[in-house]
């Protein structure tokens, strides 16, 4: 059997007597005398809401991450971006309670994304947890330059590079743009393209283009790489001038 004392001052000394009961009376009371101590629990933190222990976050969002912690007294929570503690200051913070640790990332950034630490610290102990968070978003833009091939008086062969940051997932597709150097409207030559070149037809001899191209992933579309101007025209032209 038990019982719970309660509203006790912390380090005063109480004794108490306990004696049973039945039908034939009271037996004797056997006494004990306790000094009143809070309850000491080492820290820990539950991650497991966390799959893999790597948060996902899109770029531009805003990340709450909340982790439940436990440790009596309540433990104080530093987190570490890499080797640096953060503070509440600038678009990360941190909010604690005695029963949980949040991080605040405001206007996430590719930049954010890294291995963090948990630290919980109290008079039973420390304990250290780790987890990362990954930044997914639009992919950066193509490799350049264009290079050109088998530029005909009709067509010419395109050729780039995949961007350097995919956003976090795979390229869908390339969409590519064309507009003549003395106009101002683009027009779409192919917005599924699944290779990193192209022959684009039906040009005008003798005139002159310029392309564009974006990288699409499932966050949306990237910026452009821009070509020079290139002239479509049979390659024996030039010679043919003089």
């Amino acid at each position: 059997m038990s019982h719970m004392m309660v509203e006790l001052e912390e380090g005063k000394e109480y004794s108490y007597r306990v004696k049973a009961i039945n039908e034939s009376g009271e037996g004797p009371p056997s006494e004990i005398t306790v000094i009143a101590k809070d309850q000491i629990v080492a820290p820990d933190c539950d991650l497991s809401g966390i799959p893999d222990l790597c948060y996902v976050a899109k770029e531009g969002s805003t990340v709450r991450i909340n982790v439940p912690i436990v440790g009596k007294p309540a433990p104080s929570a530093i987190w570490k971006k890499g080797h640096v503690s953060l503070g509440d200051s600038g678009r990360m913070s941190v909010e604690s309670t005695p029963t949980l640790t949040t991080l605040l990332i405001r206007d996430c950034q590719r930049g954010d994304a890294e291995n963090y630490t948990i630290l919980l610290r109290n008079t039973a102990g420390v304990k250290e947890a780790k987890m990362q968070i990954r930044v997914v978003g639009k992919p950066g833009i193509p490799t350049g330059p264009f290079k050109f091939d088998e530029i005909t008086a009709d067509g010419i062969t395109l050729e780039w590079g995949p961007p350097k940051d995919d956003g976090g997932t795979e390229i869908s597709n390339y969409i590519l743009e064309k507009r003549q150097s003395t106009a101002n409207k683009w027009a779409t030559v192919a917005s599924a393209i699944q290779k990193n070149t192209m022959r684009v037809t039906r040009l005008h001899d003798g005139t002159e283009y310029i392309f564009r191209v974006f990288a699409e992933n499932k966050y949306g579309v990237g910026e452009c790489l821009k070509s020079d101007a290139v002239v479509a025209q049979h390659p024996f032209s030039e010679f043919l001038s003089y």
